[in-house]
């Protein structure tokens, strides 16, 4: 395994320790939209207990969905 999966690896089993994960929210614009597609379809097609959305940054800012919050 490689230092950054393994440095991957470390940052999320802190993160659980912490807190329960129910949503994750993919923002961005243009390109960098474009660019979380495999994550929120890989996320779609495998969690069975989180919600996965995505969102303009222009939305995000302007008009903030209410399941973000």
């Amino acid at each position: 395994m490689s230092i950054a999966h393994q440095n991957a690896h470390t940052i999320i089993r802190d993160i659980l320790s912490k807190q329960h994960i129910e949503r994750v929210w993919f923002v961005g614009c243009g390109g960098s939209l474009t660019g979380f597609w495999p994550g929120k379809y890989f996320l779609d097609c495998e969690a069975k207990k989180l919600a996965v959305g995505y969102v303009t940054s222009n939305e995000f800012v302007h008009a903030t969905p209410e399941r973000v919050r």
